[in-house]
């Protein structure tokens, strides 16, 4: 198994200063309630407290922390936090050091100005109070599975441990909300025990550290916002070079939103491979012999990703056309070629950039966030024999423009058994490049095979 290591200190990144929104003065507010029911029903209607969670099943304990300026969950390290501008995500870095993300969008590409909005956070809202008949003021035992199922998703647990379930039950003493206790109990023993605190009066210390120590949002530059832009439209070729010192050009690909194509010089030609996303399209087949002699036509409505197997014309030393294997999909759960391929413009880099500190020397954008880098990794398929130890050490990244055409090229900087070793991926050919077979097959949705 592969082994990386968290190797160097985190980056300084410098902010402005942020304007927090003002807080009115707090409305009276009343922690009596005759029933568990009424006091799920209060807690709905603010955003002001601290939730004590002890996780046993998922080997985690810490607090979820609730304002309307703030949001900060310790069990994830991460949160939002909300500016005179808009609402930005927070996270801890390598080094656990607070930082901050870039104000966040909504679909209409407007400022998100709500943190409790747009789905950001679950709060006491995902229970469907309706479903609820007691009025027990003492205990409230829940078997439902969109009840269960609510509770785990207010603390991000996944859907799965829904079977593993044995028992529900929230209770309450004395009429008063501030003593809620949730209990879930799990088939091995194991439970996630929630309590209250702070109920309208709820602090976010690492957040408002952050904030006094000058703590904002980040801004990114007009490079940044272009690269981020350069990869939005899923359509690029990437120049496929080998690592280290003396790095020798392997193929390329091209990503597209259809289809993906790796054409690979032909001493690698065994990894050359070809998909095809097709979303529920009549596909029409035209049915020939060797001879070019019309056998037949027929037409299916296809879903999936779908394989092509790629053709080498030997004498002109190119890649002309393609054989899709239509009778069966590869994955017939999406047709999101981006998603299920892992797309390099899926990696959280782009937005992360906070994280990257500008070289002037060398033109370069240069992070050693590990999550951020070992993300980068994975995208790229990366996968060294297991018996290398492998330590990454930096994400790099430049644009420049090269023969009038934008180029981006990363760099990942690592060591194999403690030898330095560098990868760079090379991206160019933005919102032009093609495959003209496949092109045409995603255009007129027409094949024609040769039986």
């Amino acid at each position: 198994m592969n082994k990386f290591f968290k190797v160097l200190s985190p980056l300084i990144i410098a902010t402005s200063l942020i304007g927090l929104a003002s807080c009115g003065e707090e409305e009276s507010f009343s922690f009596e309630a005759n029933s568990i029911k009424e006091a799920l029903t209060k807690l709905q209607t603010i955003n002001d407290y601290t939730l004590n969670v002890d996780d046993t099943y998922q080997e985690r304990s810490g607090k979820i922390y609730y304002t309307e300026s703030r949001f900060y969950n310790e069990l994830e390290g991460s949160g939002y936090i909300k500016s005179i501008n808009g609402v930005f995500d927070c996270y801890l870095d390598n080094e656990d050091n607070l930082v901050g993300g870039e104000i966040l969008l909504n679909d209409e590409g407007k400022a998100i100005t709500n943190i409790y909005t747009n789905d950001l956070v679950k709060t006491f809202n995902v229970f469907d109070l309706s479903k609820i008949e007691s009025n027990d003021p003492n205990s409230l035992v829940l078997i439902d599975n969109q009840s269960r199922n609510s509770f785990l998703s207010l603390l991000n647990v996944p859907y799965s441990a829904l079977l593993e379930i044995s028992s529900f039950e929230i209770t309450m003493k004395n009429n008063d909300l501030s003593t809620l206790t949730f209990d879930m109990q799990f088939n091995n023993e194991t439970y996630i025990n929630m309590t209250l605190e702070n109920i309208n009066s709820s602090k976010v210390d690492i957040v408002d550290n952050y904030i006094r120590s000058g703590g904002s949002y980040f801004t990114p530059n007009e490079d940044l916002i272009k690269i981020r832009n350069l990869f939005a439209n899923n359509n690029y070729t990437r120049e496929v070079y080998s690592g280290g010192t003396n790095p020798e050009y392997v193929g390329k690909e091209i990503f597209n939103k259809q289809y993906y194509a790796g054409l690979y010089e032909p001493e690698f030609m065994a990894n050359s491979n070809m998909f095809v996303g097709i979303d529920n399209q009549e596909i029409e087949v035209t049915y020939v012999d060797e001879d070019n002699n019309f056998l037949g036509v027929e037409s299916k409505t296809l879903f999936g990703i779908y394989i092509c197997i790629p053709v080498y014309d030997s004498v002109s030393g190119t890649y002309v056309d393609f054989n899709p294997i239509l009778y069966r999909a590869y994955n017939d759960e999406t047709a999101n070629l981006s998603e299920a391929m892992m797309y390099p413009s899926r990696s959280i880099l782009f937005d992360q950039y906070e994280v990257f500190e500008y070289n002037e020397e060398t033109n370069e954008y240069v992070t050693d966030e590990f999550d951020v880098a070992y993300d980068f990794y994975q995208k790229m398929f990366l996968n060294y024999h297991e018996s290398y130890e492998t330590a990454l050490l930096h994400l790099r990244f430049k644009l420049e423009t090269i023969d009038n055409k934008d180029v981006v090229t990363f760099t990942l900087n690592m060591t194999l058994n403690g030898i330095p070793y560098n990868q760079d991926f090379i991206f160019t050919d933005f919102n032009t490049t093609s495959f003209e077979p496949l092109e045409e097959f995603v255009t007129t949705w027409k094949y024609t095979s040769v039986q």
